[in-house]
């Protein structure tokens, strides 16, 4: 932090009056002002998970900031490994990545607000695997891959045509 003195800023401005020095200086005066406003602006962005009761399939639409995943944590979601075709719980943060589904047992209607970091301008979105995959619907990437696209809805799954996707929901793909 620059020591401020009043006396000696107002003398420096009054000496320099009107000159190109005092505007430079002016200029970065307000630069600085503007760095620190901004720097002290946290890059989150929240999102909200609306979990029926029973099961909820659902996806992280970027990084999430640990602090905030307990409550989703708690409720102990599954992620399907693509690899053995089976479902792995999720214990940690590091489990949860964007993009790839989750299952979410909730015993009541409830609200999850998780917060996103966005500093992270990128995350890579999840490639197909052979066999099903469950993806969260994030960018276009993977559906010339995919030979089936199913979406889960009101406890069952039903085809749905690739054209008919919708950015932020999961979906079960088949390659």
């Amino acid at each position: 932090m620059i020591p401020f003195s009043k006396t000696r800023t107002q003398a420096f401005f009054q000496q320099h009056k009107g000159t190109t020095t005092m505007r430079k200086s002016l200029l970065l005066l307000c630069l600085v002002a503007c760095l620190s406003a901004f720097a002290a602006v946290e890059p989150v962005q929240p999102q909200t998970l609306s979990l029926q009761r029973g099961w909820n399939l659902v996806t992280l639409e970027g990084p999430i900031i640990v602090e905030s995943v307990q409550p989703l944590l708690k409720l102990k979601p599954f992620r399907l490994d693509t690899a053995s075709q089976t479902l792995v719980r999720c214990t940690s943060t590091a489990d949860l990545q964007p993009g790839v589904g989750l299952w979410v047992f909730s015993p009541k209607v409830q609200t999850i607000v998780l917060v996103l970091d966005v500093t992270q301008s990128h995350w890579p979105t999840p490639s197909l695997m052979p066999g099903w995959n469950l993806i969260g619907f994030l960018d276009t990437s993977w559906i010339s891959e995919a030979s089936q696209v199913f979406q889960w809805n009101n406890g069952s799954f039903a085809e749905i045509a690739k054209n008919k996707l919708v950015i932020g929901t999961t979906y079960s793909v088949k390659k």
